[in-house]
């Protein structure tokens, strides 16, 4: 078929919104009511890198067992080669410019979109998600119609930006955990595997066999998980479904993983689908189809209609998989991250036909049948069907418009921190992106550019700052426009301890990019860092201006304020943190630690009750509670909070120390020896637990002992 006669065919497909009815349903399909339904998305994972598709050095013996049980889709294709809005995708059935969730992190998913969750639970679904990376944070919108979503990571990482992933294992186990007592009801559980995805760290067995160590340790987990199926009687009735949310380059188009370019190593994923009783086992199915299209499968083999929903692109695949259906939708695919991270040109992309078409500054057009690893553009000598191809991409990003826009989402500084460990540079901001080309730089140009930052911000994140910053260096010498680069140098900068220089980097990205509320927030923490408050302040003060929500600028305007002694303005902008994030753990204490300054203690065990209902396993925050308590006058109340110190970490010196001194005040000298010794049994190196030891000693007539801790102090405190 010639590129001018494959037109016809390819412009005239339509893919019509699903209209499910009995008659789509084959009279062979028997299944029970409400089967099982298990969603299994393992992140980052190409289909070539499986043997089902091709693979020659990569096992995956449960995945290969269930494919033969299974329908196999030969060309399915994701809409963009990022977690959150591909995942956005899948569990709406709906392009990313219709759901408008386009980056990871920067916008929560509307409410008013039908999800799978939804619509199942409204069936009758229990339901329960087991997601394993912060990109799917709840905070993004896909935790609605679960009744169980299970991102324990971002509880662990909550104060901090280190945990943001968690590996296969306790994910299935969480899955399994969950679903053990759900016999005899109907459930969905979509289960997330991040494993693929870089840095590839697979443990035991797979750690040296890199990228495909991580797809074999992620099958190694799932046959725990089939193997629970089968010893629960559900093997056979589940349906099932496994695919992947994009691929992964693997510097194939010099691109260090997925993101940036919308080539097929990062849109071509794999999609095995297991009917209840195994209907069509064995299938493959030869014409293109989409991650939109999964939604709309699952509900027409669930028998549950969904017609007339505006919000749904997808189709139901039934008729393909009968062998029944002759029509190959059309798939758009997209990559804004290019123009939202660094201000250079979207990428759109059509697959139709057997050719592809990407829309870029130098546009591109491929024959994929000739040619599947897109090495040769053949835009110049096709462009009848180019411009054709290029029409129809833009009818389709005009057509679907959502009138429920997505929120923007706030981004604190550790889940930013979370977002780097994955791989992820920053968090963009949402965008409208005109039909028209912005006349910016073409992402092939600039990939050099791109290589150089992502390496810089992975030696950032594995802490090999010298290496970083030569990154970021030989980055910022390839294109000094980049306001990014000078941020994240900045960033760099502060962890080699060098603020004076990290400050003039943030000046210069706000130079190029004024009120980058990034950049500004960070030029704060350099002035801070660099002992400089009042500028800190002046700054902050300017942001809490422009947004009087952000809670992370009232707080970091506290610790300004703080700094310079201004101890009422620091209580009030703590004050307004708090307002903003009830839930926020440092603004929270940096609060009551100025109340505690001022002497107002009362205040300060108000919001220290507050801060422990937040983080009950805070032994700091007990602690400091009790001390206010006792400030107070209540003793007995100051007493249990100590008692709920050492609870929550029977192992912190601290803890100890601050109780024996309560024992000590009420010269109660028995029970504060007791508690000195705990302390400096935990810290050998706790010079004033040693000092304080030797007081209560020599208060009980045990003047040796005494003599001989007085010493250990002296010399620890010398030391120190």
């Amino acid at each position: 078929m010639t590129p001018q006669t494959s037109l016809y065919y390819l412009l005239n497909v339509r893919v019509l919104h699903l209209a499910v009815c009995l008659a789509l349903f084959p009279q062979a399909l028997a299944q029970p009511d409400r089967p099982p339904v298990i969603l299994i998305t393992i992140d980052t994972l190409r289909a070539d890198h499986l043997p089902m598709w091709g693979a020659k050095n990569v096992r995956t013996p449960h995945l290969q067992a269930l494919s033969e049980r299974s329908v196999l889709f030969e060309q399915a294709i994701s809409p963009v080669p990022l977690t959150l809005p591909a995942h956005a995708s899948l569990m709406t059935g709906s392009y990313p410019h219709y759901h408008q969730i386009r980056d990871n992190s920067a916008s929560r998913l509307s409410g008013k979109l039908p999800s799978l969750a939804t619509v199942l639970k409204q069936r009758g679904y229990a339901t329960g998600a087991f997601v394993a990376s912060a990109v799917l944070d709840r905070r993004y919108g896909l935790e609605r119609g679960f009744d169980h979503y299970g991102d324990q990571f971002s509880v662990a990482a909550r104060f901090s930006g280190k945990v943001a992933e968690r590996p296969a294992r306790p994910v299935i186990d969480e899955a399994i955990q969950w679903m053990k007592p759900r016999r005899g009801e109907a459930f969905f559980a979509w289960i997330h595997l991040y494993d693929p995805h870089a840095p590839y760290s697979a443990p035991g067995e797979f750690a040296d066999r890199g990228y495909s160590g991580e797809i074999e340790y992620a099958d190694q987990q799932l046959g725990r998980l089939f193997d629970f199926l089968k010893g629960n009687g559900w093997d056979r009735d589940a349906l099932i479904t496994v695919l992947s949310d994009h691929g992964e380059d693997l510097g194939e188009h010099q691109e260090p993983t997925h993101g940036f370019y919308i080539y097929d190593t990062v849109l071509h994923i794999p999609w095995l689908l297991k009917l209840p009783g195994d209907e069509y086992a064995g299938t493959r199915v030869s014409q293109q189809v989409r991650i939109i299209d999964v939604l709309p499968t699952l509900l027409q083999i669930l028998r549950i209609p969904l017609a007339g929903q505006p919000s749904l692109q997808g189709r139901g695949l039934l008729s393909e998989i009968a062998g029944k259906g002759d029509r190959e939708a059309e798939a758009y695919a997209e990559s804004l991250y290019a123009r939202t991270h660094f201000g250079w040109s979207s990428l759109f992309a059509l697959r139709s036909g057997g050719y592809k078409f990407i829309e870029a500054p130098r546009p591109e057009l491929y024959n994929l049948k000739a040619d599947p690893g897109e090495r040769q553009n053949i835009f110049s000598t096709n462009q009848s069907l180019a411009n054709q191809m290029r029409q129809r991409l833009r009818e389709i990003r005009s057509r679907y418009r959502s009138q429920d826009p997505a929120q923007q989402v706030e981004i604190d500084p550790a889940q930013r921190e979370r977002l780097a460990s994955l791989g992820y540079l920053s968090a963009a901001q949402p965008v409208d992106v005109p039909l028209e080309p912005e006349g910016l730089a073409d992402p092939k140009d600039k990939i050099g550019v791109y290589s150089l930052i992502y390496k810089g911000m992975q030696a950032f994140v594995e802490g090999r700052f010298e290496q970083s910053k030569q990154h970021l260096l030989q980055a910022r010498q390839g294109d000094p426009s980049l306001p990014r680069v000078h941020d994240y140098l900045g960033r760099v900068l502060s962890r080699l301890n060098r603020p004076q220089e990290a400050v003039e980097s943030y000046r210069q990205a706000l130079k190029l990019a004024p009120g980058d509320v990034q950049a500004s927030t960070n030029l704060a923490f350099a002035y801070l860092q660099a002992d400089r408050p009042k500028e800190a302040a002046a700054g902050l003060e300017l942001l809490t201006k422009l947004n009087p929500s952000d809670w992370q600028a009232w707080h970091f305007l506290g610790v300004s304020r703080t700094r310079t002694g201004d101890m009422k303005g620091a209580a009030a902008a703590f004050e307004k943190a708090v307002g903003a994030n009830p839930a926020q753990k440092d603004a929270l204490f940096n609060l009551g630690t100025v109340y505690e300054g001022q002497r107002m203690h009362l205040k300060a065990v108000e919001v220290f009750r507050r801060l422990v209902r937040v983080a009950p396993q805070d032994s700091g925050a007990w602690n400091s509670l009790a001390t206010n308590l006792d400030l107070s006058g209540l003793r007995d109340q100051a007493d249990q909070a100590y008692q709920s110190a050492l609870a929550a970490d029977p192992d912190w010196a601290v803890s100890y120390f601050n109780y024996a001194n309560f024992y000590a005040r009420q010269q109660d000298w028995r029970r504060a020896e007791g508690l000195y010794r705990q302390a400096v049994a935990r810290d050998p190196q706790f010079g004033q637990a040693f000092l304080n030891l030797s007081v209560v000693l020599e208060q009980q007539g045990k003047a040796q002992e005494a003599s001989q801790m007085r010493a250990q102090a002296g010399k620890l405190l010398k030391e120190k």
